[in-house]
């Protein structure tokens, strides 16, 4: 009773390391043996334990790591607290603690958690037959259920600091926010991706990057998800606190107790702004021409079947306009690709200047441009259309020391008269491309006759 009460005073107002560290040191003194140390074993690695105090005649040691296989404290374990080295090293041939300290008997108890897993063992050692065995493993026993419970509630801080770590070391933001949808918890990262700080966040609803992107329907479906229980995942269009908008692939989760009841939502949410912008000109790129960034056939093919939708009524209201850029190949060879390149771009500024709202330009592919013109009321307006292209070419193009004269030939096809589908319309304002080609340079041609003044020129 003597010793208990003098290990409960030393140790009862300690707790972790320092608890440990006293309890070994008090109970070498009180059972008079050399040595006392605890060990914890390595569940990832059986055949390992750790020290993590350890009182040798009287002076703490260093923790470490030692083999736990074929050694007295494995063997306290499985078959009981008392152990005799006389034979130790045919029986401990890896009992490395044994042979350096030279210890000829020890006494040890396991210590379990509430479940009865063992959590490791605390041993004493000395390097003569122990005192007093029985009491002294009375004293153990009495002593395991103290030690296992500061070995469980160690194990429980490591791990809420390993996860706090994770948190805040963690790339991906995180936002965690009572029942209400008050702020209580940001990680570095949400501040690094947002700009908002730890002070300007806490507080308050995570609305503060809010960017207007999203309708009342997408929160009433994220609420609705949420206040059931139901994870919620998807993109959102957030803002910084600077005012510049990014991607967030965030995934919602409730938080319950016990009860089930909803305690707090976490979110995590990963910057994916780059691979959205990505995607996006990817999208953009398939659908326009990378060097003038008009619209490409398959866009034009889109408009022209949109429009031709629109204009089931079969009166004649569109018109489609492709162009050659006479011998293109010739500038190309003799000036090079860059002066090629920015002749194109000049011909796409000038056919955007010549088209009037709610018509179109695209670049169909190497020299070949096209016009939609939509809603003319009679084949006099699509010369007058023509006519204005064919005057701004007349003007020489100045790029570098050259002055370019560029001329151009021109096909056209009506609807519905021409071709009551994209398709075909495209095709036929094709074919008078080419025949107007093989008229010679600066001629244009229709697929259907669209007035007397449509000649060669």
């Amino acid at each position: 009773e003597t010793a208990l009460r003098e290990i409960a005073a030393t140790v009862s107002s300690s707790t972790g390391a320092k608890f440990f560290a006293s309890l070994v040191k008090q109970l070498s003194k009180v059972l008079n043996v050399d040595a006392v140390f605890i060990s914890v074993i390595d569940n990832a690695k059986a055949d390992a334990a750790d020290i993590i105090a350890f009182c040798d005649r009287g002076v703490m040691q260093d923790n470490f790591r030692y083999p736990f296989a074929a050694t007295p404290c494995k063997n306290i374990v499985a078959e009981g607290p008392h152990q005799e080295l006389s034979d130790r090293q045919k029986k401990f041939p890896r009992g490395t603690l044994i042979k350096e300290y030279g210890w000829d008997s020890c006494l040890g108890v396991p210590l379990r958690d509430m479940s009865g897993e063992v959590l490791g063992v605390i041993t004493v050692a000395d390097r003569k037959p122990i005192p007093h065995r029985q009491p002294a493993e009375a004293i153990l026993q009495i002593r395991t259920s103290r030690i296992a419970a500061e070995l469980v509630h160690q194990h429980a801080e490591e791990r809420m600091c390993r996860l706090s770590q994770a948190l805040e070391q963690t790339a991906d933001s995180v936002t965690i926010t009572d029942p209400n949808g008050t702020i209580e918890y940001i990680n570095p990262a949400f501040s690094t991706m947002t700009g908002y700080s730890v002070i300007e966040a806490l507080g308050h609803n995570p609305n503060i990057v809010k960017s207007g992107r999203h309708d009342a329907r997408f929160y009433q479906q994220l609420w609705d998800s949420l206040l059931q229980g139901r994870v919620f995942r998807d993109v959102f269009i957030n803002r910084k606190k600077g005012g510049e908008l990014y991607y967030e692939e965030k995934t919602i989760t409730p938080l319950k107790d016990a009860l089930g009841q909803i305690t707090h939502f976490i979110s995590t949410g990963k910057d994916i702004t780059e691979r959205m912008q990505t995607q996006e000109r990817l999208h953009y790129l398939s659908y326009h021409d990378v060097l003038t960034e008009l619209p490409n056939r398959l866009l034009f093919l889109e408009w022209l079947n949109h429009a031709l939708t629109g204009d089931s009524d079969g009166a004649v209201r569109l018109a489609v306009i492709c162009l050659y850029v006479d011998r293109f190949k010739i500038i190309n060879d003799t000036l090079g690709h860059n002066i090629g390149d920015r002749v194109l771009l000049a011909m796409s500024q000038l056919l955007k200047s010549c088209v009037s709202k709610g018509n179109g330009v695209a670049r169909l592919g190497g020299d070949e441009f096209a016009v939609l013109v939509r809603h003319f009321s009679s084949p006099a307006d699509i010369m007058a259309k023509i006519n204005k292209i064919l005057d701004a070419l007349a003007q020489p193009l100045r790029i570098d020391d050259h002055d370019l004269y560029i001329t151009a030939s021109i096909g056209i096809a009506l609807a519905p008269e021409d071709g009551a589908d994209a398709n075909t319309l495209l095709k036929n304002a094709d074919t008078a491309l080419y025949r107007a080609k093989e008229q010679g340079r600066h001629s244009r041609s229709e697929e259907r006759r669209v007035g007397k003044e449509c000649r060669s020129r």
